[in-house]
């Protein structure tokens, strides 16, 4: 039981992190090749254009 835990901790961890990597990738995406203000939408201390 202990091993099938750690294995499925160790797998949502690597999964969460390409989540997060996807997300920060479409982002900067967004913001240097569609130039749009999506970017710019999501940071609270930027203002949009």
């Amino acid at each position: 039981m202990y091993r099938l835990f750690h294995r499925m901790h160790g797998l949502n961890a690597i999964i969460l992190m390409l989540l997060v990597l996807t997300h920060i990738s479409a982002a900067l995406g967004h913001h240097f090749y569609q130039k749009d203000n999506v970017l710019r939408r999501m940071l609270p201390f930027a203002k949009v254009r």
